[in-house]
């Protein structure tokens, strides 16, 4: 599988993160944060959502590719917070990769 599109990123997510993500993705609020050089603790790169359910509890899931020996495989894991200074979005003319609001996530990166 490839992740070409929001859409298909959210609804990888909603497909492989059960429970109250997937109300979320329904409900609530999602906003792609766009792709990341690396996310700790693992250090690989991937992207990062941001889902805010309908009361307005927030969390990050993190999407990254999965095991090398299988490509087109993704693994989704939650995290709390955000690695600003990991933020790559605006290395490439991918909207999927820069994210919802790419503008504000470079001020966060760059500590504007």
């Amino acid at each position: 599988m490839h992740i070409r599109t929001r859409n298909e990123l959210i609804g990888w997510l909603e497909d492989n993160y059960p429970g109250r993500t997937a109300r979320a993705v329904q409900e609530g609020h999602t906003e792609n944060l766009g792709l990341f050089e690396r996310i700790p603790p693992n250090n690989k790169p991937g992207w990062i959502i941001r889902l805010t359910s309908k009361f307005g509890t927030t969390w990050y899931a993190v999407i990254q590719q999965g095991k090398a020996t299988k490509p087109g495989t993704f693994i989704v894991w939650a995290r709390t917070g955000v690695p600003w200074k990991y933020w790559m979005g605006d290395t490439c003319n991918s909207l999927l990769h820069q994210g919802d609001n790419p503008e504000e996530y470079k001020e966060m990166r760059d500590g504007r």
